[in-house]
């Protein structure tokens, strides 16, 4: 999975941009916003920074038609993404589906792919479930029950794979600490003193 495409030419997508380029090899990017200056000044400083070809898109369809990891990041209360318009076996990390309203992805597109969510009962409420019907039988599992090894993951190279996380503070923190704890173990990092 090399090719990204960014829904959402905001802070949010050029942090998701940069964190995964940082964990994999990216070889082209394509880029969405319903603000087309927006896309071309991402577009600008992530080619620079990135050092790929990264570029703007006339629609979320030519964005995401053939990329195989969809960052989507939007303040959409409309879906962006529709039935058809994902490759077979792409990822899906929808953020801007964070409070009630607001939604990204279109509830058949969820119902037929494998949902992922940090929390079920917030998906449920004010997540990417909380619009078009969805229940908690569309959930294929939680990220700790992934990362726990109780449920497999992606089962097939053909499977579109969506995590809709809201946020949880206390995974946050509990990976900031070992980030912190292998910083400490090698040696390396800045200390600061915060209640200065």
């Amino acid at each position: 999975a090399d090719s990204v495409a960014v829904l959402g030419a905001g802070t949010q997508g050029r942090q998701q941009l940069l964190s995964l380029a940082a964990l994999r090899p990216i070889v082209r990017v394509n880029v969405y916003d319903v603000e087309p200056s927006a896309s071309i000044r991402f577009c600008t400083e992530m080619a620079a920074r990135l050092r790929i070809p990264v570029g703007p898109a006339p629609s979320a369809l030519d964005a995401v038609r053939d990329a195989a990891i969809v960052l989507a990041a939007t303040w959409s209360r409309a879906p962006v993404i529709h039935p058809g318009m994902l490759a077979p076996g792409a990822h899906v990390t929808t953020l801007g589906a964070d409070e009630p309203g607001k939604c990204e992805i279109a509830p058949a597109v969820i119902r037929t792919s494998s949902f992922f969510c940090d929390d079920r009962a917030l998906a449920l409420e004010m997540g990417a479930l909380a619009v078009g019907g969805l229940t908690e039988e569309n959930v294929a599992a939680e990220l700790g029950e992934v990362l726990a090894g109780s449920h497999s993951g992606r089962s097939s190279t053909d499977e579109v794979t969506i995590f809709g996380g809201v946020g949880l503070a206390f995974q946050d923190a509990v990976c900031a600490w070992a980030i912190y704890e292998a910083a400490v173990a090698k040696g390396v990092g800045r200390k600061l003193d915060f209640l200065l």
